[in-house]
């Protein structure tokens, strides 16, 4: 469904990103089953979750990142001394070529994102869109984040992500405007956790 709503060729992948109004409404899971299905159906995946911290950006606790399902090859946190933002060809090479890894999934802190940690985020984006037929996944931080809007700016596609009965109607469309005015693409949205209807089985 998201493929036949983002322009690419047959042998190109696709970057997109999935961000909702606060955290722990289910944008870790979603990445993780996203980046299952895009490897099942022959795509090489790098799946990104970035992870907020409580600080002046505000109060919400990080949701917990998802665990690598069966097709996951790694997961390789950024931190410390090791920024890969800074030096995107690292990840290339543990993804392209014929034996690269299937889905590479990268952690990746609220420190980066700074003024210098946003070029740098958009420059490895660019590079690893280059890779054929790979698939980047991005978890963003809450919408409700001013750095979440900074981020979001710079993935060519987003899909909207609400946990049932979580968000407000006047708070999300308050954060879908932002991302409008901000120039972001929505491609599409997702009810997450909804409640079985009584009269699916009627069907």
């Amino acid at each position: 469904s998201i493929q036949k709503r983002v322009d690419v060729s047959a042998k190109r992948g696709f970057t997109c990103g999935v961000i909702a109004a606060n955290a722990k409404e289910g944008c870790a899971t979603w990445i993780q089953l996203l980046a299952q299905a895009a490897n099942q159906c022959g795509s090489r995946v790098l799946a990104i979750t970035v992870r907020p911290t409580a600080n002046g950006n505000g109060n919400h606790a990080p949701e917990s990142a998802a665990k690598p399902g069966a097709h996951s090859q790694a997961i390789v946190p950024l931190g410390g001394n090791s920024n890969l933002l800074a030096s995107p060809t690292q990840i290339t090479q543990r993804l392209d070529g014929p034996n690269g890894q299937g889905v590479l999934h990268l952690m990746l802190p609220e420190w980066a994102w700074t003024g210098e940690g946003r070029e740098q985020w958009q420059s490895a984006l660019q590079h690893w869109s280059q890779i054929d037929n790979l698939v980047i996944l991005v978890g963003l931080p809450p919408a409700s984040l001013q750095n979440a809007v900074l981020l979001a700016q710079h993935i060519p596609n987003l899909v909207w992500l609400t946990g049932n009965g979580k968000a407000r109607a006047a708070e999300t469309r308050q954060h879908v405007e932002t991302l409008r005015e901000a120039g972001c693409n929505l491609v599409g949205a997702v009810l997450n956790q909804e409640k079985e209807s009584p009269l699916k089985n009627l069907l």
